[in-house]
């Protein structure tokens, strides 16, 4: 039982667009957002579990094979990482950084609580929240002291 569910997952993460992590690119997609139906690496496995489970529920594909079934391989086979990053990254500013480009543990945890929890790129508009409007124009520098400062 547990050996075909195994080589079931497998079958779902060589489909196109699941080989790599949907936030990161990783190649290790040894975990899976069932509410979501996509993968994702651990590292980022580690951020959807801090972000709670209303957001993300989070399962091994590896250890917790007792929760797939035929529902959720479907759900699978349906939306898939391809499907994720089209719905959840519609609109994201080409400014904005993404664990792809910088692989910081809070540049993952921003952009995975920006993404799920804010949905800020999923904005029909295309309209991306900005700071407040007396920051705009500011640029700040963090000085020798620890201290930010208006450049």
């Amino acid at each position: 039982m547990t050996s075909k569910v195994l080589a079931k997952i497998k079958e779902l993460q060589n489909l196109e667009g699941n080989a790599k992590c949907t936030d990161c690119d990783s190649e290790d997609v040894s975990w899976a957002v069932i509410n979501h139906g996509f993968f994702v690496c651990v590292q980022c496995a580690g951020a959807h579990r801090h972000i709670g489970v209303e957001y993300s529920q989070v399962r091994s594909t590896e250890l917790d094979v007792g929760c797939w079934d035929e529902k959720l391989f479907t759900e699978f086979r349906i939306k898939g990482n391809k499907l994720a990053r089209k719905k959840f990254e519609k609109h994201v500013p080409a400014y904005f950084m993404t664990p792809r480009e910088c692989p910081n543990p809070l540049v993952r945890k921003y952009w995975i609580e920006t993404k799920y929890v804010a949905k800020q790129f999923e904005n029909e508009a295309g309209k991306v929240l900005m700071p407040e409007q007396a920051m705009l124009g500011w640029l700040m520098k963090c000085n020798d002291a620890g201290r930010w400062q208006k450049r």
